[in-house]
């Protein structure tokens, strides 16, 4: 498995973490937005890969 697959799948164990935490905490939590900015940076990372 290459690198961009790889991540792609690391965003979506991410993604599926985020809307548990959602749901468990709410979306304004100190916990959603760790995990939101988490998301944001391993997105990040997969567009430059794609560049």
């Amino acid at each position: 498995m290459d690198k961009k697959n790889k991540l792609l799948l690391v965003i979506e164990y991410k993604r599926e973490e985020l809307h548990l935490i959602v749901d468990k905490f709410g979306i304004i939590s100190n916990e959603a937005l760790k995990c939101s900015k988490e998301l944001d940076i391993l997105i990040n990372k997969y567009q430059k890969l794609n560049k």
